[in-house]
């Protein structure tokens, strides 16, 4: 019983630290994506735009790790 308890235990904190780091995976690539609108344009509602596109087009075709 004691063995159960230490192997979900574990696996929990396994799935933490999974889901940690597929969220900064995630931050970094918006992160990027940010940056690189607004070197292209210099009006917020511009950059704005740019991140909502650049972001939906990032989705529909995924990149693989």
């Amino acid at each position: 019983m004691r063995t159960i308890g230490i192997a979900v235990f574990v696996i929990f904190c396994l799935a933490i630290v999974y889901v940690t780091v597929v969220l900064h995976g995630d931050h970094s690539q918006i992160k990027q994506i940010r940056e690189e609108c607004r070197r292209i344009h210099s009006e917020a509602a511009k950059v704005a735009e740019c991140v909502v596109d650049s972001t939906l087009r990032r989705a529909r075709q995924p990149q693989l790790p």
